[in-house]
């Protein structure tokens, strides 16, 4: 009765991590990041406001969105993954540059490393590998 209690626990403890971990046996929710590829969208730059980075871009034109999707703990600088998406092809916009901006989570105080991706406007799916865009610091 004592090993089929262990076992019991080991099993539980098994599918807890499944769940946790995402559900690894039906896909993955790990983003897929291009660290040797460039990001080759739209410019872009980092600022700050309060405590936190803000990642800013300049867009073609006033339809396209930019949107922190969530930042990742890594070897160095905290990744901010950000997308870019394209405007509406169903909608007529000016030809101007538009100035994007969107806060992270990521504190002031700590590295920052940018990484992008370029979806359609309407496209939710976690596909789309991230590009580097730029690495920054925190205050000096």
């Amino acid at each position: 009765m004592i090993q089929s209690s262990k076992a019991a626990k080991a099993l539980v403890a098994i599918a807890g991590l499944g769940v946790l971990g995402g559900c690894s046996l039906f896909g993955s929710d790990e983003p897929v990041i291009a660290v040797d590829r460039t990001f080759r969208g739209p410019p872009m730059g980092l600022t700050a406001t309060d405590h936190v980075h803000v990642v800013t871009a300049q867009a073609p034109n006033p339809g396209w969105r930019l949107e922190f999707d969530r930042a990742e703990e890594a070897p160095g600088p905290t990744r901010a993954l950000m997308t870019l998406r394209r405007p509406d092809p169903r909608l007529i916009y000016t030809q101007q540059v538009a100035d994007l901006s969107a806060a992270t989570s990521i504190d002031i105080e700590e590295p920052i490393e940018v990484f992008a991706r370029i979806a359609e406007h309407d496209d939710r799916s976690p596909d789309g590998a991230y590009e580097r865009v730029l690495i920054g610091i925190g205050p000096e």
